[in-house]
């Protein structure tokens, strides 16, 4: 991380870090005396490093006997991610990660990421509760560790033995107002791009495989000739699906203001939070409606504290999120396999009238697919609050304390169906003209609400 200062001629101290593609801007007050300790200061109060969160307390670095790993907000903005946990593969020790696909449907990983902290699947928990979601914006992240010990379990009791993913978010602290801005832009892409079989390679190898089962082959030279020369795009086509319909990268943009100030009475932390992530699909302009993947999120957070008494102290955390995700109506599984599993000569895209090609055996075109299908819109709204009170009882034992907790959680997930289906039609000359046969019904929308 390189980390700039600038005093204002007033009461306010700019503090700039560039980490990687990740530009941290923060304001904070100054006192009176206007010195380098102020510089140090305010970035202690950024990136507090000095000490490790665990279940229920803290724990200076010096005094850790558990088991832990950590990481802490500059490690975590320096990768723009849909998701905290995208974020950490190389980053903690006893971590291990495997990703199984490169497209992600929704803001949630663990569908298509394994994470395993010594051969077991964590939990993770949000500032001490079992949260499902795992979007929550790095910036309000004060520190994530992997507890993977019984010592540094055990006060979880039973569930212990999965080890634990502790996020620990920015708790208010006493300090003067500070506002910090965050802007980040990634671009996605795909972990491997396999080359795609030519029409001709095709053609050549299903003629083998044929012959090695005694059958006569399909394709003759004149055929393979014709794919290979392109002489013939109408009936002996070679279509490279990926480049037609899949994009290079996809871009993934995320803004994020965070806000907190605090005195010896009360103390707030305030983040918002938005990203966008593009899709990957190259869909045709023809619609009124969106039939790419993509998804919008929102995030808001809040944490208040208030110290009621010298011995009582209650905090307040809640979370909202909503998230609205796109998929074509043909739906990206479908869709991606078949752009990966359709032979390259398995039919003209587009017949000589405009119609969408296909035949019998590939009645579903990838082009209608994408542009004809419709659509599936999902929206999800995440609700949690915790209240937190705290009791300290140094009357009866010098540094005693009593905690409780209670913790809601909502969440309503609705999904919105329109597909609709597509014909395609088989081309066929008769007599020296063209004759279509059509294939499969046209324009029959699919309306529900999940």
């Amino acid at each position: 991380m390189t980390s700039y200062s600038f005093k204002t001629k007033q009461k306010y101290l700019i503090l700039l870090a560039l980490c990687n593609l990740a530009i941290y801007i923060a304001i904070a007050q100054t006192p009176q005396n206007k010195n380098d300790d102020v510089i140090n200061a305010t970035y202690q109060r950024l990136f507090n490093e000095d000490s490790i969160v665990l279940l229920h307390k803290e724990m200076p670095k010096e005094r850790l006997l558990q088991a832990t790993a950590t990481v802490y907000t500059p490690q975590l903005i320096t990768t723009p991610s849909p998701s905290f946990l995208q974020a950490l593969p190389g980053r903690l020790s006893g971590l291990y990660t495997r990703q199984r696909s490169g497209f992600q449907d929704t803001d949630n990983p663990t569908g298509i990421i394994d994470f395993k902290i010594r051969g077991q699947i964590p939990i993770i928990l949000v500032d001490g509760v079992p949260r499902d979601f795992a979007s929550i914006d790095p910036e309000s992240i004060e520190a994530i560790t992997i507890l993977k010990d019984a010592p540094a379990t055990v006060m979880y009791g039973q569930r212990s033995s999965k080890n634990i993913i502790l996020v620990t978010t920015k708790r208010p602290t006493t300090q003067p107002f500070q506002m910090s801005v965050t802007a980040q832009r990634g671009i996605q892409d795909f972990l491997t791009r396999s080359k795609p079989l030519s029409a001709a390679d095709y053609a050549i190898l299903y003629n083998e495989a044929r012959n090695n089962d005694g059958q006569l082959p399909v394709y003759s030279a004149s055929d393979i000739l014709a794919y290979q020369n392109g002489s013939d795009p109408l009936f002996h086509p070679d279509n490279d699906y990926k480049k037609y319909f899949l994009n290079k990268n996809a871009a993934l943009d995320r803004y994020n203001v965070n806000i907190q100030s605090g005195n010896q009475i009360a103390a707030f932390y305030v983040a918002l939070d938005y990203q966008r992530e593009g899709g990957f699909f190259n869909t045709a302009d023809i619609n009124s409606y969106n039939t790419n993947t993509g998804t919008d999120r929102y995030i808001v957070r809040s944490n208040v504290k208030v110290q009621l008494n010298k011995s009582l102290n209650v905090g307040l955390n809640i979370f909202g999120r909503i998230q609205n995700a796109n998929q074509p109506g043909a739906t990206t599984t479908n869709v991606f396999n078949a752009i990966t599993f359709t032979p390259a000569n398995a039919y003209s895209i587009f017949n000589p009238d405009g119609s969408l090609g296909g035949n019998d055996n590939f009645s579903n075109n990838i082009y209608g697919m994408l542009n004809h299908s419709g659509y599936y819109k999902s929206t999800l709204r995440d609700l949690s609050s915790d209240i937190e009170i705290t009791q300290k009882l140094d009357a009866w034992l010098k540094g005693l304390w009593i905690k409780g907790n209670l913790s809601y959680n909502n969440t309503v997930d609705q999904t919105v169906n329109r597909s609709k289906n597509f014909a395609t039609y088989r081309l066929s000359i008769a007599s020296g003209a063209p004759v279509y046969t059509q294939i499969g019904t046209h324009f029959f929308p699919n309306i529900s609400i999940i």
